[in-house]
């Protein structure tokens, strides 16, 4: 996993305002189900009762012995043309059977 300084939702040009949900959330989506606690905010530690996502992570990273960043790309945090080729990898996720039999001929 990269640095958390890394992360941007990239919807608002002026850093200081993104609020880095979707990321938060594909990390989330990744943890939680293996017990870890989601994130809520992009960072180290625990502040009060905020999570950060450093912390999600490395949660993730002890329970699970086999982590791969492929388990966080998955649910979508990843660079689109690394990981989904062209496509958003939400688009992957739909029930759209032309989308799906791309996806299925990829792997």
């Amino acid at each position: 996993m990269g640095g958390a300084n890394y992360l941007t939702d990239g919807s608002n040009p002026q850093q200081n305002l993104n609020t880095y949900a979707a990321e938060l959330g594909a990390i989330g989506a990744t943890v939680t189900p293996v017990g870890c606690p989601a994130p809520t905010f992009a960072g180290a530690g625990l502040i009060g009762s905020q999570i950060g996502s450093q912390y999600s992570v490395q949660c993730y990273l002890n329970a699970v012995s086999n982590a791969s960043i492929a388990d966080f790309a998955h649910q979508g945090l990843d660079s689109s043309n690394a990981y989904c080729g062209p496509f958003p990898c939400s688009v992957l996720q739909t029930n759209n059977r032309s989308v799906k039999r791309r996806r299925r001929l990829a792997h």
